[in-house]
Order: structure tokens, then C-alpha cells, then sequence
């Protein structure tokens, strides 16, 4: 785990109400600030994923090494609720309850695709996900 610098450590809190309210919004424009910048640095990780599937799938392969690690491509299908109506229908006359919950939902899909059931108002769409290592 990364070591916090000095000035993230757990402070000692000041005696004065005033000054701890003081130090919680200053703690808080901080944490603010760094957000920022990760949401910003998860955005640019994104984009260069993105890159590197469009380029494994213009080279019709499936991983490729650097200097500092590996990526490989992860693929699957997941479903997609179309038609909100008919797949409420469905899951009712089936009584497949667990289609509605939670990651249940993908693996139930599959589950039932995998028996050659076809889901009404749900389509199968194919994922595709970077997978990095370091070496």
C-alpha cells in the first residue's frame, strides 16, 4: 500500500471546535482536489483501454506486452434490457426472480442463453476488457 505523504497522516485535532471545523473543510477542498485529479487520470486510463482494444481488434490479436507489463483482452456477453415491459413479463411467467438482482442478473442470463432460452425484452451484447499485469 502506498504510503500517505506527511501532511495526509492523521492529525492531531485542535482543541477549538472553530479550528476543527477549519481543518475538516481544509481536509475536504484537499480530498476534493485529489478526486479531481483521479477522476481525471481514470478517464485518460479508460481512454487508452479503449485505444489498445481498437488496436488488438484492428490486429486481430489478443494481448501484446511493454516495457513495464502485459495487457490481454478479456471478452464476454452481457445482457441488455431493451424493452422493460417484456422482460418484466417474462421473468414473472418464469418466476426467474433472480434475474433482477444484482450481479445475478448477468450470470442468470447466461445461464438460461446457455440452455438456448431466449429472454424477452433482453439482448446479449459482447464486453471487451483490458486485463494489465506488471512484470
Amino acid at each position: 500500500m502506498t504510503k500517505l505523504p506527511k501532511a495526509w497522516q492523521p492529525a492531531v485535532l485542535p482543541k477549538k471546535i472553530g479550528d476543527c471545523i477549519d481543518a475538516a473543510l481544509k481536509a475536504r477542498a484537499e480530498r476534493r482536489a485529489l478526486q479531481a485529479a483521479m477522476d481525471a487520470l481514470e478517464k485518460e486510463e479508460k481512454r487508452i483501454k479503449e485505444h489498445i482494444i481498437q488496436t488488438f481488434d484492428k490486429a486481430e490479436i489478443d494481448g501484446a506486452k511493454g516495457k513495464m507489463g502485459s495487457a490481454t483482452i478479456v471478452r464476454k456477453t452481457v445482457p441488455k434490457v431493451e424493452d422493460k415491459e417484456a422482460f418484466g413479463k417474462w421473468v414473472a411467467k418464469h418466476k426467474a426472480w433472480d434475474l433482477l438482482y444484482g450481479k445475478a442478473v448477468e450470470e442468470a442470463c447466461n445461464l438460461r442463453w446457455d440452455e438456448g432460452l431466449s429472454i424477452d425484452g433482453v439482448n446479449k451484447f459482447d464486453v471487451a476488457n483490458v486485463v494489465l499485469k506488471e512484470i
